[in-house]
C-alpha cells in the first residue's frame, strides 16, 4: 500500500508542476476564456507563442542571447500527448492498464521536464542580473487563492 500511495502522490505532484513556466500570465483571464489546460492544442500553442513573445520583448535580449533564447523557447513548446489514448479507449482499459499508462506518461513528463530545465539553466545563465529579475517576476505562477485556474494581478 505504501508504494501505491507514493505513486499517487508522485502523480499529483507531477500534475501540479505540469504547467510550463511560460504559462504564467500576469493578466486576469476573461470569464469566457478557457484555462490553459482546457484549450484545444492549437489555442494552447498560440497562447504559449504569445506569452513567449511578450517575455522576449520584456527581457530586451541582446543579439548574443538570441541563440540561447531560441533553444529555450523550443524546449518549452507544448507536449500535446499525441500518443495518449482517447477517453473511450481509456474507459475500456482495466485499472492496472490505466495505472501503467499513467506511470508511462509520468516518466515521459519527467524526461521532458529535465530537458526543459537544462534549456532554462542555459538560457538563464546568459541573462544579465536585471533580465534575471524580469524573468523571475514574469514566470512566477499567479494562482487565485481559491485554487481556481487563472492568475492574480
Amino acid at each position: 500500500m505504501n508504494v501505491l500511495n507514493k505513486l499517487l502522490i508522485a502523480g499529483l505532484l507531477a500534475g501540479s508542476i505540469a504547467t510550463p513556466v511560460l504559462a504564467a500570465d500576469t493578466a486576469q483571464p476573461a470569464p469566457q476564456e478557457k484555462s490553459y489546460h482546457h484549450m484545444d492544442p492549437a489555442q494552447r500553442e498560440a497562447w504559449i507563442a504569445k506569452r513567449q513573445q511578450e517575455l522576449h520583448d520584456k527581457l530586451k535580449l541582446r543579439s548574443n542571447q538570441e541563440t540561447a533564447w531560441q533553444r529555450f523557447a523550443t524546449a518549452w513548446k507544448p507536449n500535446l500527448h499525441e500518443d495518449f489514448p482517447s477517453r473511450d479507449a481509456i474507459a475500456k482499459m482495466s485499472a492496472p492498464e490505466r495505472m501503467d499508462l499513467e506511470l508511462k506518461h509520468m516518466k515521459q513528463h519527467e524526461i521532458m521536464m529535465g530537458q526543459r530545465l537544462e534549456a532554462l539553466k542555459t538560457f538563464y545563465a546568459q541573462l544579465t542580473p536585471d533580465q534575471k529579475k524580469t524573468f523571475d517576476a514574469e514566470t512566477m505562477p499567479r494562482h487565485h487563492h481559491d485554487g481556481a485556474e487563472g492568475h492574480e494581478k
